[in-house]
């Protein structure tokens, strides 16, 4: 089993079952000093842009750690574009009992982005599905984000 923070689209649980990953459990996570972006380029709509996440001193990404199986990162591997789009590191995530719990997540590499980017309602939609697991503060910040026309 293999612990995995997600911050973008992969927060709809739906859509993460649909791309194969055997999710066994789930929980609300924090990643401190990260900032959540939409830069990473989107080929099939010009001007649009997808999840991703950059350091950040002060900042956080709220999300959720999946326990997935370990056959699952295959399938992750291929619908993150991995690793064109994004490579896989791993991250200090801090679950809802403040401990650190070190997960694997995506972050694109630098090759894949571009700033000005803004998601589709579509995809940012994916994202809102998270809400039951967001500070108020994150949510609304997440309704302002403007998006791509």
């Amino acid at each position: 089993m293999i612990k995995y923070f997600a911050y973008g689209s992969n927060l709809n649980l739906e859509r993460l079952k649909s791309r194969g990953v055997t999710v066994y459990d789930s929980e609300q996570g924090t990643l401190e000093d990260w900032r959540l972006v939409f830069n990473v380029i989107d080929e099939t709509l010009i001007g649009a842009g997808f999840a991703n996440i950059e350091p950040c001193k002060g900042c956080k990404v709220e999300g959720l750690i999946y326990s997935i199986s370990d056959s699952s990162i295959a399938n992750l591997d291929k619908f993150e574009d991995h690793p064109r789009d994004y490579m896989k590191d791993y991250v200090d995530v801090i679950d809802c009992n403040g401990e650190k719990i070190k997960c694997l997540t995506y972050i694109a590499q630098k090759n894949r982005t571009q700033p000005s980017l803004m998601p589709t309602e579509e995809y940012l939609n994916h994202i809102l599905k998270g809400r039951e697991w967001f500070s108020e503060v994150y949510y609304q910040n997440l309704l302002k984000v403007k998006k791509s026309p």
